[in-house]
């Protein structure tokens, strides 16, 4: 049975989502316009795509979605929000009103439920921060959603409840009021507000609806309806839409079977070169991989590729059902590889999630020193901060017995020492406390470039 459709924001794709392209193209002819997605994180989120993408029907088949109905600027956000949670919101109140309304109807059309219930709440924020009502998009609302849709219910409750009729009946407002809209509000006053109220405020709107025009406001048959909790769902993220380009390919390791056992991963050009130096070094100018659109990494791990893929688009991990000692070994080799390919951002948030893991269990990644030092730098951040915890946190026992001299490189026995040394010189020889911890300044291990600097609760 098929997981239901995320409608609150804690709900992520998983690695495994983020495999196979599909091709959406949106429009028809010289203004059309194709998007590739990954197949897994569509039909993760959209109902639609679900449904559209099974291998009976032509479009599972050939992994391409033609949506020539829907506007191209709607499906752009789309992408853009599939990967980092956001849309771009016009500053002008009337133009973000009618963008956001655009995306719930698209969302509504296309069963995306947790995005319809984004824009109800950015929808919301707007009118918090503007003090402003969305009655100019009211038309686009209402010959776009169904009767009784959430969309509706909550434009007519907002009004009903926040308006004056002085400032809603006007000749200037008349054009912007569907006749539905008008017959919900008058519906809306009469069981929210008390007789005497109910009468000073429904008599000018039922003058205001005789005086319109009865024209017939076309609505649009809806496929799937559910009913949609209101959360906001931020992700930190600086993707823009433009940076969901072309898409190329990344080969990953080589297995017992040598070159032609490679995992293929497929990414945004734009996502990985804003994210990654070594991406953007080597798919633009006159290498190999910039003309082929082909990057072979036969040296690294295609599960911890995989990681870094699902973060790049996500900013998530899939850690939390990992026990303490493969948590530990899967963030040493998401910093190296971060470390290795230039992407500063994955080596400060994953060593901001050891750190935590660390208070979490208060257990510290002694088994990991030996590849922390056989993969990285003297100086590497990495080595630095899991020093200073285990010198700070553990005990001289964590040095007794063969096997926990094992666990020991040379060169880490020596920075502790050093450690050791720097605090019995300076009367610093106490234990840390996870509060310790928690309060070290955390970029001191960072990659920053110069004076840049994390919000101190990063």
């Amino acid at each position: 049975m098929a997981s239901p459709l995320p409608s609150t924001p804690d709900k992520f794709p998983t690695t495994q989502m983020f495999d196979e392209i599909i091709v959406v193209i949106v429009g028809e002819g010289s203004d059309s316009k194709s998007f590739s997605v990954h197949k897994g994180v569509a039909c993760f989120h959209s109902g639609f795509f679900r449904a559209a993408t099974k291998s009976c029907y032509k479009e599972g088949k050939e992994g391409v979605i033609e949506l020539p109905d829907e506007e191209v600027d709607v499906v752009e956000q789309f992408v853009k929000w599939l990967y980092t949670r956001q849309v771009d919101k016009p500053v002008e109140h009337h133009a973000a009103f009618l963008a956001m309304s655009k995306l719930w109807t698209f969302s509504d059309r296309r069963d995306v439920p947790l995005l319809a219930n984004t824009m109800v709440d950015a929808m919301r924020d707007v009118i918090f921060r503007t003090r402003k009502l969305p009655t100019q998009a009211l038309h686009y609302i209402y010959e776009n959603t169904t009767p009784n849709s959430e969309l509706r219910r909550f434009v007519i409750d907002l009004i009903a409840r926040t308006a004056s009729t002085d400032r809603i009946m006007t000749d200037e407002n008349r054009d912007r009021w569907p006749q539905e809209a008008l017959w919900d509000l008058v519906q809306q006053v009469w069981c929210t507000t008390g007789l005497k109220k109910m009468l000073q405020r429904i008599i000018p709107i039922l003058q205001f609806l005789a005086d319109s025009n009865n024209a017939q406001y076309r609505t649009i048959n809806l496929v799937i309806r559910r009913n949609m909790a209101s959360q906001n769902a931020p992700l930190p993220s600086t993707l823009d839409h433009d940076k969901f380009d072309h898409v190329i390919e990344v080969k990953v390791g080589q297995g017992m079977f040598g070159a032609d056992c490679m995992q293929s991963f497929f990414v945004h050009h734009g996502v990985a070169c804003m994210l990654s130096g070594y991406f953007r070094a080597a798919t633009n100018g006159n290498f190999m991989e910039a003309a082929s659109g082909i990057v072979k990494l036969p040296t690294e791990d295609a599960n911890i590729f995989g990681q870094f893929v699902a973060w790049m688009y996500t900013r998530r991990f899939d850690l939390d059902s990992m026990d303490t000692n493969t948590a530990f070994s899967t963030m040493c080799k998401l910093w190296a590889f971060a470390d290795r390919r230039q992407v500063p951002l994955l080596a400060n948030v994953t060593i901001n999630a050891l750190r935590d893991r660390i208070a979490k269990d208060w257990t510290v990644p002694t088994p990991q020193l030996n590849y922390i030092y056989e993969n990285t730098t003297a100086d590497a951040g990495l080595r630095r901060f899991c020093i200073r915890v285990i010198a700070n946190a553990c005990k001289s026992e964590s040095l007794t017995g063969a096997d926990k001299r094992e666990m020991w490189p040379e060169d880490a026995l020596f920075d502790a020492l050093k450690i050791l040394w720097e605090q019995r010189d300076h009367d610093k020889t106490k234990r840390w406390i996870k509060e310790d911890l928690l309060r070290l300044d955390m970029c001191k291990y960072h990659i920053h470039s110069a004076g840049v600097r994390c919000n101190k609760h990063e």
